[in-house]
């Protein structure tokens, strides 16, 4: 039994080991998620995964697991940073999307303010009213936001209620 075991260990040791390609392809995805973000973080990261796994269950027959293990670290860094790069590049998107919004808004107000004058213009002998306040007064006036605009701040615009 002794003998047995002696060659199979023998025979273990004489084959030769493998570097696990999953590792390597990991290893080179992560490096290159620097350059690539999520694109080849993220098949850097599972390469990786995978490849520590095989590694484990190969029982000596393949290596790499160094190579697995810098292919998750650097996928992993590579996934953060290409993160940060996208909010990065649509940040500025989303302001002027939002600034846009403000804008229409903004005109929105002025036309209903506008409407308001030329209604009670009609119905007052052709007279418009003598300030906003008189307008905001009015029948012609349901909702006192149309006099503020959306892209003032909220102080400013307690104080003009």
């Amino acid at each position: 039994m002794e003998h047995d075991n002696a060659q199979a260990h023998e025979e273990q040791q004489s084959q030769p080991q493998q570097t696990s390609g999953l590792a390597i392809a990991g290893m080179v995805l992560g490096i290159l998620s620097f350059c690539g973000g999520l694109f080849t973080a993220i098949p850097a990261v599972i390469c990786s995964l995978v490849a520590l796994s095989k590694i484990s269950k190969s029982k000596g027959s393949l290596t790499g697991q160094g190579f697995a293990i810098a292919g998750l670290a650097t996928g992993g860094v590579g996934m953060i940073f290409g993160t940060a790069m996208m909010a990065g590049f649509l940040m500025p998107a989303i302001m002027r999307a939002r600034l846009h919004a403000e804008s229409t808004a903004c005109k929105s107000n002025l036309r209903q303010i506008g409407m308001a004058a030329m209604t009670y213009l009609d119905t007052n002998d052709n007279q418009y009213p003598p300030n906003l306040k008189a307008l905001a007064d009015s029948e012609f006036v349901t909702d006192m936001d149309m006099f503020l605009c959306p892209e003032d701040d909220a102080p400013a615009r307690a104080e003009h209620l």
